[in-house]
């Protein structure tokens, strides 16, 4: 019986929720990254690739002051709640458009 109320909910769910993502989410998250300037998307890249701010701060030859305001600026543009969760958007918007054709990637 709870096995039916299980699969019962979940198949709603589903309905609901497209690879994860509430139907709409994408593109409010998609838009959202696509304010970020180019020098804030390339901090957010570096951070997704796991640097920390000295290092994107050497690889983009700025100071790491900078790095910090391209981040927090970057969060506050994208409205997510800290670096983390910026850097976890960026990343599933990244891969979205990279899996899906629909979805136009962006220039570097």
């Amino acid at each position: 019986m709870l096995d039916k109320v299980t699969d019962n909910w979940l198949g709603a769910t589903e309905l609901h929720r497209i690879d994860g993502f509430a139907l709409g989410e994408r593109s409010t998250m998609s838009s959202r990254i696509d304010g970020l300037t180019g020098r804030q998307r390339a901090v957010m890249s570096l951070l997704a690739d796991g640097l920390v701010n000295k290092q994107i701060a050497h690889e983009l030859d700025i100071s790491v002051a900078t790095v910090k305001v391209h981040i927090a600026r970057a969060v506050e543009r994208m409205q997510a709640k800290n670096r983390i969760h910026a850097v976890a958007m960026f990343v599933r918007d990244e891969t979205v458009r990279g899996a899906n054709p629909a979805y136009p990637k962006r220039a570097a």
